[in-house]
């Protein structure tokens, strides 16, 4: 069996200054494993510090920064490495202009690459599964194609998520997102990252952006050159009813992600991946507790990248490559819903959604699914 078990203790000087101590260890118990020979350990400590640095009635300046290291061995094991150890640090100054609204950050980040916390690095997504419903596809029955886990089926498909914890790096699509891939624990990491949030006094609008440059703390795939990250989003919600004066809530939202990977080097190294999402979605409450959706979601990606390929110690061990990225996916959802509270809800949905692989018209394919569901949560 494997446990998840940990601790906090925090000192709190006052509301302008506090400091915390984390320890979680995921381990396995000798006694009830069937290979007795391999048994995790990863134990995580890390320190927590939060400072409000000045606060009056125009302007609140905090500080917050976390710092730590991990350690990943297989007791008894005697063909695993080393004990694998790795160190991360994070810090954020944050700006409340109370006068205006606006929020604004800034920050710094760095993560060693054998830093491993499960806790922080497990992916809710098997991105290397097969989705369950219509998993191949084509008309040829002796070279049809498996599907790769798509916008459709992660909204969709509860046989792709991950409800457990696990002591490897699970692999991961890098048109889903590459700069963060395990969030901001992503091993071999290190860069800056600022914010800016805005809502206006009367909850018309609400804007949030964000924007990371990132690079790799030492090179994977090759000794010459480092890859280089840029994420950028922004996302808009804009309550049209409170606009017009009509009572019940008409949402209309927005949001743009672009994302660029980039190495340089001769035409075997280099690396350039293009990724663009764009949502948007009309919620209008229709009647009391009864809404009416629409959204869309539009992800294009291009280039070409690589797949570090780990062994069961989460050690790289060869890598693989994915050449000829030239995909766009298109979701439409139209739906209704009624809410019997704030988190249970019954609606019914219809999607379309188109794959296209301009590499390749053989892949390419069009699904469209009515569904019912009910939400249910205590």
């Amino acid at each position: 069996s494997t446990f998840h078990a940990g601790g906090k203790v925090a000192i709190v000087q006052s509301e302008k200054f506090q400091l915390a101590g984390n320890y979680l260890n995921l381990f396995d118990v000798s006694s009830t494993l069937t290979d007795t020979s391999r048994s995790a350990r990863n134990p995580v400590t890390s320190f927590e510090l939060n400072a409000n640095l000045a606060n009056n009635s125009s302007v609140s300046l905090d500080l917050t920064g976390e710092s730590g290291f991990s350690q990943l061995n297989f007791k008894n094991d005697t063909l695993s490495p080393a004990e694998t150890k790795g160190a991360f640090m994070d810090g954020q100054l944050m700006a409340h202009l109370k006068n205006i609204r606006l929020k604004l950050s800034a920050g710094y980040s760095y993560v060693h690459p054998y830093f491993f916390s499960s806790a922080a690095q497990t992916k809710r997504i098997h991105y290397e599964n097969t989705p369950a419903l219509f998993p191949v596809y084509g008309n040829d029955v002796t070279n049809l194609n498996l599907r790769f886990v798509t916008l459709f089926d992660l909204v969709r498909d509860f046989s792709i998520y991950n409800a457990g914890i696990t002591y490897r790096l699970m692999a991961y699509n890098p048109i889903y997102g590459n700069t963060l891939a395990y969030g901001r624990a992503t091993p071999n990491r290190q860069g800056i990252n600022a914010g800016l949030t805005y809502a206006d006094s009367t909850g018309l609008i609400k804007a949030n952006l964000k924007t990371y440059l990132m690079n790799e703390v030492v090179p994977e795939g090759t000794v010459d050159s480092k890859r280089k990250f840029s994420f950028n989003t922004i996302t808009i919600d804009f309550y049209l009813n409170k606009l017009i004066g009509f009572k019940k809530n008409i949402l209309i939202s927005g949001g743009i992600s672009l994302e660029n990977t980039k190495r340089n080097g001769d035409t075997s190294d280099a690396i350039q991946l293009k990724s663009n999402m764009i949502d948007a979605g009309l919620e209008i409450e229709a009647l009391k507790k009864f809404d009416i959706l629409i959204g869309v979601k539009i992800l294009s990606s291009r280039g070409n990248e690589f797949l570090a390929v780990r062994n069961i110690y989460n050690r790289i061990v060869s890598f693989q490559p994915l050449q000829n990225i030239n995909l766009q996916q298109n979701m439409l959802g139209y739906g209704v819903r009624y809410r019997f509270s704030k988190a249970t809800y019954l609606s019914l949905n219809y999607h379309t959604f188109a794959f296209t692989d301009k590499s390749n018209n053989n892949k390419t394919y069009n699904m469209n699914q009515w569904y019912i569901l009910f939400n249910l949560s205590l």
